[in-house]
């Protein structure tokens, strides 16, 4: 059985990871200099969320 903290940690996970194709797709069509160094940064906070929840 899960605990309530394990839900928790997997539902914020597959959130995370949702923002992150989010952020894929805009950076695949981003034609802005300066929104494309938004989204990359918004992509590494992602990546280090993603990463310390394991």
């Amino acid at each position: 059985m899960s605990t309530k903290q394990e839900v928790d940690r997997l539902r914020k996970r597959e959130s995370l990871e949702l923002s992150r194709k989010r952020v894929m797709n805009d950076l695949a069509a981003c034609r802005n200099p300066r929104y494309r160094v938004v989204l990359e940064a918004a992509l590494a906070h992602l990546d280090r969320e993603i990463q310390t929840l394991g």
